[in-house]
């Protein structure tokens, strides 16, 4: 049978397929997630039997760009949403991590402050679990873990020297949680880069179905006894005023310490 020029057969097939489509109603493009250490962030060594002897320590970040930078997750594919309450997990690494203690800490009658870092001579792999939950402004809600490979190093907090610095220390497990969503932040670093670029967080042509994925909160802790916790946020470029106000004081804390030390 033919109906307007077209064989009713032929109608049929198309409509079957169309209706059984199973092109994913939300693609994730894979990307890095550049964050931003905030409050609650914390090393319990005596719980991770650390020599040092130390108990819990709190840190901060110690930001190595773009803007107030200090930590680099990379997402290396795709996530495929079908629809709302969907999960997908990708393959992640941690590429970049920059900490130091919020005050210095007294070891041996001397006092250091401490900065965390990679441990180059692996690399800090995991997976992430993504959750779709609102499919018409595509956001929600993730999971994840990694096995960090890091370094520990004491610095000289009165001269700023490296003192020593621990590495070859076995991984830490750590596991995350955290919300998502595909609307930048205001003011956010933006790398932006084609899809397929693993190093943007800003993909530009956006198809249709194509999202970024920018991390809204996020909370590593280390199970199960919880020796460490980090939690971040979305990095942002510093607006002019709070520059200016960070790099006086800086000088501020300069002049401070060189007038402590009879300079």
């Amino acid at each position: 049978m033919v109906k307007n020029g077209i064989p009713l057969m032929v109608m049929l097939v198309l409509g079957s397929t169309v209706g059984n489509s199973t092109a994913s109603a939300v693609t994730i493009l894979g990307g890095s997630n550049y964050l931003t250490t905030v409050e609650d962030t914390f090393v319990d060594f005596s719980l991770l039997g650390s020599p040092l002897g130390l108990g819990l320590v709190a840190f901060e970040g110690r930001p190595t760009g773009p803007g107030d930078t200090d930590t680099i997750i990379r997402r290396s594919g795709d996530g495929q949403l079908t629809g709302t309450g969907d999960t997908d997990t990708v393959d992640i690494e941690l590429v970049s991590l920059s900490l130091q203690s919020v005050s210095p800490v007294v070891i041996g009658g001397n006092t250091f402050d401490i900065t965390i870092g990679l441990d180059g001579t692996a690399p800090s792999l995991g997976q992430m679990d993504i959750t779709l939950d609102d499919e018409s402004t595509p956001s929600g809600s993730f999971t994840s873990f990694f096995d960090i490979f890091f370094e520990i190093t004491l610095v000289d907090a009165t001269t700023q020297s490296v003192f020593q610095t621990f590495n070859g220390l076995s991984p830490l497990r750590v596991e995350s949680t955290g919300n998502w969503t595909s609307i930048a932040p205001l003011d956010y670093v933006a790398i932006t880069g084609t899809p397929g670029d693993t190093m943007a967080n800003t993909h530009d042509p956006l198809t249709p179905g194509y999202f970024d994925f920018y991390v809204d909160g996020l909370v590593f802790t280390a199970p199960p006894d919880s020796s460490a916790q980090h939690a971040a946020r979305t990095s942002v470029i510093p607006e002019p005023g709070t520059a200016t106000i960070l790099c006086l004081g800086a000088l501020g804390m300069g002049i401070y310490r060189r007038c402590r030390q009879g300079y």
